[in-house]
């Protein structure tokens, strides 16, 4: 059947099947990972959101000690950030490390979430974009009356 001859009721189910196939895109990802998660959490694996459990005061002193010596990094505490700063010539090197790592972890990031975005419009885009351009055919073949599509105007 040509297109111009679709009723408005073809487009609106066209539309929803469409929208339920993209629907079901976002659904299916975050349920698979919901049964991992109860799949591994049956297998006595904790789930990934458990929250760590804060070191003993004995082993807060042992880190510190350790960073201290063995690096050159003292450690204090103020309020709910931990400050950390170089006490000798190898940590003044550790720390200037340090940042350049953080530095190129954020560029890394930026990456990572453009290219992130680009596979969601990858995979996300196409159905819509088919869509309307399907109900943009189906009107302007609608709005010629009985021509056929591809006749010439005259």
């Amino acid at each position: 059947m040509p297109i111009r001859d679709w009723t408005g009721g073809g487009i609106v189910r066209l539309w929803v099947v469409g929208l339920a196939l993209e629907l079901t895109l976002i659904v299916v990802p975050v349920v698979w990972s919901g049964a991992v998660e109860r799949r591994l959490a049956g297998q006595g694996v904790p789930p990934s959101s458990t929250a760590v459990r804060t070191p003993t005061p004995a082993a807060r002193a042992f880190i510190r000690q350790a960073l201290r010596d063995s690096l050159g990094l003292e450690l204090s505490a103020r309020g709910g950030t931990v400050d950390v700063r170089a006490r000798s010539p190898r940590g003044d090197s550790l720390m200037a490390a340090a940042r350049r790592s953080v530095i190129q972890l954020d560029t890394l990031a930026g990456k990572v979430q453009r290219t992130l975005l680009l596979i969601c419009a990858a995979i996300y885009l196409p159905i819509p974009l088919l869509l309307a351009g399907i109900t943009l055919y189906w009107r302007h073949a609608r709005s010629r009356g009985g021509q056929h599509p591809t006749a010439a105007v005259v």
